[in-house]
């Protein structure tokens, strides 16, 4: 990830509007899958089920980030960035590791294939043989 603040370069309100923008233009890749808005968040699904969550300020933490459910193990992902991953209260239990935006500029590259990951397991099984992987 770049040594550049996201929020620092756009502003707290365009950041998360850019980070929104980011997501929504990864959707035509993820079948069926969308972004709604929830309250002051967006919440990515496939069907009914929740693979990402994109938040900003999440009760009070100061934080823009991408929440979500990546392949590998939450904590060794905090292990090695603590800076940028962090456990997510509530669904960190569960295997879902955050993703700060706010402290460099995300390498949306890498982000996609987090959220390709999050979404492979949260699709049923006839919508995931459709996407094409290396």
């Amino acid at each position: 990830m770049e040594e550049t603040d996201t929020a620092e370069l756009l502003g707290e309100a365009d950041a998360f509007n850019w980070a929104a923008a980011q997501c929504t233009s990864l959707l035509p890749e993820l079948p069926e899958a969308s972004i709604e808005p929830f309250g002051t968040h967006y919440t990515l699904k496939v069907r009914a089920k929740t693979f990402a969550y994109l938040l900003q300020n999440h009760h009070g933490d100061g934080r823009l980030a991408l929440w979500l459910k990546p392949e590998l193990i939450n904590t060794d992902l905090v292990a090695s960035n603590p800076l940028i991953f962090f456990i997510p209260p509530y669904v960190g239990p569960r295997g879902w590791v955050g993703i700060r935006l706010d402290v460099t500029a995300p390498d949306w590259q890498e982000l996609r294939e987090f959220i390709v990951e999050s979404y492979l397991q949260q699709a049923p099984k006839s919508l995931t043989k459709q996407i094409n992987r290396p």
